[in-house]
């Protein structure tokens, strides 16, 4: 399901994912022809979703077999809207592309650079910049340019880059975490510069 809390009447309104068990893991919101839209992964079914909670209705789109969407950021609204998405099961990354005049997606997949290690988990989009926490580095993704920067976080016992976000000063802030659920190695780091 997808629930929106009121925290002025303490109250949730829920509505059901059309496919049953779909595992969702992340979600995004932003704004298309003036009205709240929320796009999210369904990491059980391989599947993205984009809603409308105005009028309740939700479109799906089908990734390629295997794939275990996971996170998933959108980027600054102009005449098409841009999310970006992880996928556990493979070294890339994903992209929807919504043009809300015709209503219609399409939907690519990015394969990482070597030097990322592995399948990202964490995103953040900007306009024409994305930034993915990959397995055990930090990933940049210079849209225009079409092109990959990668910077090696520092190595610590069994972890690996979980989440990414980036602050007002334009550091960019990333969390190291244990692939257990019970370890003393959790970290967080900063890429304060270009090294």
């Amino acid at each position: 399901k997808v629930a929106h809390l009121d925290p002025l009447t303490d109250t949730f309104r829920e509505w059901a994912i059309p496919t049953p068990n779909s595992g969702p893991a992340g979600l995004a919101l932003t704004i298309i022809s003036g009205s709240l839209a929320v796009f999210g992964t369904e990491s059980a079914s391989g599947k993205l979703f984009l809603f409308f909670p105005s009028t309740g209705v939700f479109k799906e789109y089908t990734l390629p077999e295997g794939s275990v969407p996971q996170h998933i950021s959108i980027e600054r609204p102009g005449t098409e809207i841009r999310g970006w998405f992880t996928d556990l099961k493979a070294n890339s990354v994903g992209e929807i592309i919504y043009y809300p005049d015709s209503g219609t997606a399409r939907l690519f997949q990015v394969a990482l650079p070597a030097s990322a290690g592995g399948g990202a988990r964490g995103v953040h989009a900007s306009s024409g910049i994305v930034w993915f926490a990959a397995t055990n580095a930090i990933v940049k993704l210079d849209r225009a340019a079409n092109q990959f920067t990668t910077w090696t976080i520092p190595s610590h016992p069994s972890t690996q880059a979980a989440f990414v976000d980036v602050d007002a000063s334009g550091q960019v802030w990333y969390t190291s975490t244990s692939l257990g659920t019970a370890s003393m190695y959790d970290y967080v780091g900063v890429l304060r510069t270009n090294n």
